[in-house]
């Protein structure tokens, strides 16, 4: 799978999930448009974690490791989180788990798991 599409397409998947599982909320995948950039596609929006505006997932691949420019750009217009992911290093929903913990809960109801 080296399509960089492919791979979004697929850790999307993934996302969503693990997000069952967790029984969190999140949109997988997402587009975002602003005045200046358009329908630009995340791996993932999760509305309750982050920050109040939520957080944004999309993913860093080999070999340069590089977040994607319109992806960090349109969060920036838009004053929104994002966290760039290397699909590789969420391979376990422990790992994910523990990303969400590192940025936090902003939602109305705690999970159970994060108790």
């Amino acid at each position: 799978m080296s399509n960089i599409n492919e791979i979004r397409e697929c850790f999307s998947k993934k996302i969503e999930k693990m997000n069952s599982v967790l029984k969190i909320k999140g949109e997988c995948p997402c587009r975002l448009s602003s005045s200046q950039i358009k329908d630009v596609e995340f791996v993932a929006f999760l509305p309750e974690f982050g920050g109040e505006r939520g957080m944004l997932l999309d993913l860093i691949t080999p070999p340069h490791f590089e977040p994607g420019f319109e992806q960090k750009k349109i969060a920036e217009q838009l004053q929104m989180r994002v966290s760039f992911l290397n699909p590789e290093s969420m391979k376990a929903i422990d790992e994910y788990m523990l990303a969400l913990r590192d940025w936090g809960y902003f939602g109305h109801s705690t999970p159970d798991w994060m108790k």
